[in-house]
């Protein structure tokens, strides 16, 4: 039982990775600034204003986790309690980057990633075909919705600087399988109240 538990917890594991990794090839734009890996900052929650690159002043490193809190998030996972995550996949050049996750007793794992850019060059919204317009929310902004582990895609400029947000489950062994994509209409309602806090 005990090795069937652990065996459960890696393939949850290795699919959550997986998520991160397809959420930042759907976040857009590049590190042009260094592509070498050297002069960049190693811990985005602590990168300065002044290292932004275009827009107004780069969001607070703390900005990500005051657009939606844990409590909003448990509430996004159907009451499964959200709790703070380690970024499996870092982007060295976001300002500020939050993960909440949480598993419920039904096989059900979910993955809010939100990672705010102090510039434009991180907005995808000429990258894909199958994106919506969102009115209500910064100066642009889309959706983009998949089934399965890709989830939902919320992006928006405002004052120069780009936000990203990505919500996925994944389903590995449950019964009933969950879709993100389902929610995609209560998170921008939530990102649409909340963008006044960041």
């Amino acid at each position: 039982m005990e090795r069937g538990m652990t065996m459960r917890s890696l393939i949850r594991f290795g699919v959550m990775v997986l998520v991160a990794v397809l959420a930042l090839g759907a976040c857009g734009g590049s590190d042009s600034k260094d592509s070498s890996g050297t002069g960049s900052n190693p811990n985005p929650s602590t990168q300065s204003d002044n290292e932004s690159d275009g827009g107004g002043d780069a969001p607070a490193s703390d900005a990500a986790c005051k657009l939606i809190t844990a409590d909003e998030t448990t509430t996004l996972f159907g009451g499964t309690e959200a709790k703070s995550t380690e970024d499996a996949s870092p982007v060295s050049n976001a300002a500020s980057t939050c993960i909440w996750g949480g598993e419920d007793t039904e096989n059900h794992s979910y993955l809010l990633q939100m990672r705010f850019y102090g510039d434009e060059a991180h907005y995808g919204g000429d990258l894909y075909d199958d994106e919506a317009a969102v009115d209500g929310l910064g100066d642009k902004a889309f959706v983009r919705k998949a089934d399965g582990i890709a989830g939902v895609d919320v992006q928006w400029v405002a004052d120069g600087n780009t936000y990203a947000v990505n919500y996925g489950i994944t389903n590995v062994m449950a019964d009933v399988k969950k879709n993100a994509s389902d929610q995609a209409d209560e998170l921008v309602t939530l990102l649409k109240a909340n963008q006044g806090r960041v």
